[in-house]
């Protein structure tokens, strides 16, 4: 898509190979140039409807898993079941940091999805709601694994389940940053439409 879209940037007629002559060119007319943005469009929202899907199930799947270690009595990190250590280590503050962190894994399908949060703000007045941005989101979701080597908490085990969040964190911002540019290029394609010599 990104050869396409410098051919319309810079006005340049598609290249087509004919059999009298390799380098003739075929400048599109303003029918060609909608046909060819349709389907540009449609290949766009088609991939961007995998991508937040798997975002989705990305989202999901975390928060059920943390909702489950919420429940759990033990506060061991769930990678222990994975991997059995002898000197399994538990987080003192897991009671207090999983909960945030199940807020946060809100917070980012609010991110994701923001035209649902829309309508959920206009219909939640006068109450004044907002979503924390990426960096907050970082920002909260480091501090567990920053404290739990600041305690001598260096399993593997314990690290790993503390820096889940903020890896789904950067798979959310990754697909969301995508799609808006995604979108973006074709905005800037519909705006780059040429009138065909003759046309």
């Amino acid at each position: 898509m990104s050869d396409t879209f410098h051919v319309l940037r810079k006005r340049i007629p598609f290249r087509v190979r004919d059999e009298d002559d390799s380098n003739a060119l075929k400048v599109l007319d303003d029918q060609e140039q909608e046909e060819l943005i349709h389907g540009l469009r449609r290949q766009n929202s088609t991939s961007n409807w995998y991508h937040i899907l798997g975002a989705d199930i990305t989202i999901l799947l975390s928060l059920l898993l943390h909702l489950s270690y919420f429940f759990n009595s033990s506060n061991a990190s769930p990678l222990f079941a994975i991997a059995p250590s002898p000197t399994a280590g538990i987080f003192p503050l897991a009671s207090l940091f999983t909960p945030i962190n199940l807020l946060v894994h809100i917070n980012l399908y609010g991110l994701l999805h923001p035209e649902r949060v829309r309508s959920l703000l206009d219909e939640a007045q006068p109450y004044s709601l907002s979503l924390l941005s990426y960096s907050l989101c970082y920002a909260i979701t480091c501090v567990p694994p920053s404290l739990c080597l600041f305690m001598g908490l260096t399993e593997w085990q314990t690290l790993g389940w503390w820096l889940f969040t903020p890896f789904v964190a950067y798979i959310v911002q990754s697909i969301h940053e995508a799609t808006v540019a995604g979108d973006r290029n074709i905005a800037e394609l519909e705006a780059l439409r040429y009138s065909a010599p003759g046309a």
